[in-house]
């Protein structure tokens, strides 16, 4: 328990180091501003369907198949009832109507890929992160379909999740499944680029609030109430709503890990994109993923407490 804790511990300090680094450098002019969206296309093109394709490949066996889709099921049951319960949330928070896709969002899902990945790395090793992986394949439909739609006043369209880390991720399970083993040279070429993801995401996060005007994001209560329901309320009851079911510990954990985290750049990112206005979407980042450095490691600790490792 306690190494389990201690790696928790360890890699929060590296992921927010690389964030002050990236805030740091975006204040003092030393990586330009347009800097964010070219790394951005890095790890969407290059770094994170990498990072998918090689631990699916590498962990995905035939003989669990089963069990995977054991833990799709119960992960889209869960998104569809958080979505739920985060659709009616919204409209409380919400004091315009751009403003309710985005905390629809920001309840439903946390920063799953671009924090919560590394950190079930961290703590459990490659096999839990791919479990992970196939477990966030409902979220991340969602992200990309209904939630990028919420959040841009678009449609639902299922043509977003054609995009490198889906196919990543689809090939990385044809691959696993079928028993081919990947050559050590490509291996070693995806994994290099997948030790990027994680650094490369904190600097983006670090870049992009370094651009925003922090005294305007601090004074909403509402953004405070939102990330402590994202970051303790609703995965807490989530996991205890599991466990009465007869959940197993492995899955529980993932659960954790997949929705502990704080809200992700896509509040700010996909608004922006489409012309929208993104300081909901900044606040709500900002203010989770500070707070996120005392609530995951207490988030962490109690659920070891209550189911020892």
């Amino acid at each position: 328990m306690s190494e389990v804790f201690g790696n928790t511990i360890t890699q929060l300090i590296l992921l927010f180091a690389f964030i002050l680094v990236g805030f740091l450098f975006g204040k003092k002019g030393i990586i330009p501003k347009e800097a964010a969206g070219t790394l951005s296309k890095l790890e969407t093109w290059l770094f994170m369907p990498a990072l998918a394709f090689r631990n699916c490949a590498n962990n995905c066996k035939i003989e669990n198949v089963s069990q995977y889709i054991t833990y799709i099921g119960i992960s889209s049951a869960a998104v569809i009832v958080l979505f739920a319960i985060a659709r009616f949330l919204a409209g409380k928070f919400a004091r315009k109507e751009s403003d309710v896709g985005i905390y629809s969002y920001a309840l439903t899902v946390a920063n799953c890929g671009y924090m919560g990945y590394p950190m079930m790395q961290a703590m459990f090793g490659d096999v839990m992160l791919f479990k992970m992986m196939i477990t966030a394949i409902p979220v991340n439909i969602y992200i990309y379909t209904l939630g990028m739609a919420m959040m841009t006043k678009g449609k639902v369209s299922f043509r977003s999740l054609v995009n490198p880390v889906f196919i990543g991720t689809a090939l990385g399970i044809i691959i696993g499944l079928s028993g081919i083993s990947v050559p050590p040279l490509m291996d070693g070429f995806l994994a290099s680029a997948s030790g990027c993801m994680s650094p490369v995401a904190m600097l983006i996060a670090g870049l992009v609030i370094s651009r925003l005007k922090l005294s305007e994001l601090f004074g909403d209560v509402r953004v405070y109430l939102a990330a402590s329901l994202r970051l303790i309320f609703l995965p807490a009851a989530l996991i205890a709503v599991l466990a009465l079911l007869g959940v197993g510990t492995e899955l529980l954990t993932i659960m954790l890990v997949l929705y502990a985290m704080p809200i992700g750049m896509n509040t700010i990112v996909f608004p922006e994109a489409h012309g929208i206005n993104a300081k909901t979407g900044a606040g709500l980042v900002l203010i989770s993923n500070l707070a996120s450095i005392v609530t995951i490691p207490l988030m962490v600790l109690l659920f070891l407490q209550i189911f020892p490792m």
